[in-house]
């Protein structure tokens, strides 16, 4: 808690950034994917609404690029998962985000899985969640207890590629910059 408590002040990122209307919700679960794998539909579109895109990739790349999922024991933060989704999404926007909001998408990653790791730390001492798998946990704290190791595990990994992920992020958008000059 006391890391989770300190870990703020090396992940902001400012909200004054432009909003893009956005899902709202992206993680894995909501995305629909045909037997080879492409992306066949989007579900869950009650949070569709106006939010800076750092936000909205942070949280589709802290539930994509974690294969392992938010309860499984040890967090895993593929790299490979989240340049290929980076570039995927480079190349089918039809607008060049901003430096200031591709700076930010650095740290969204990072801000979301540290928030990820408050929420369900709070929810360990709140033993309440609106799921708990009790087949494999005593109670809702012990899961979420849980969740706050997996994910304050990936938000340290995903601060270890802090770099690297920077490097992508600039590649992935040199040719959409390159197009609109």
């Amino acid at each position: 808690a006391e890391a989770i408590l300190r870990a703020p002040e090396r992940v902001e990122v400012r909200d004054s950034l432009p909003k893009r209307i956005v899902h709202g919700d992206p993680k894995i679960g909501n995305v629909l994917f045909g037997d080879d794998g492409t992306i066949t539909g989007i579900i869950d579109f009650d949070t569709v609404g106006p939010l800076p895109l750092h936000l909205e990739l942070g949280d589709l790349w802290r539930s994509w690029c974690n294969p392992n999922g938010e309860d499984a024991e040890q967090a895993r933060f593929e790299l490979s998962i989240f340049e290929t989704s980076l570039r995927a999404y480079a190349d089918a926007i039809t607008f060049v985000p901003l430096p200031e909001e591709r700076a930010a998408m650095v740290r969204g990653l990072e801000r979301i899985t540290l928030e990820q790791s408050a929420r369900f730390a709070a929810d360990v001492l709140k033993e309440s969640y609106f799921g708990w798998d009790d087949a494999r946990f005593a109670s809702a704290g012990e899961h979420n207890l849980a969740r706050t190791r997996n994910q304050w595990a990936l938000h340290q990994q995903v601060m270890a590629a802090r770099a690297q992920r920077a490097s992508l992020i600039e590649q992935a958008f040199a040719p959409a910059r390159a197009r609109s000059a």
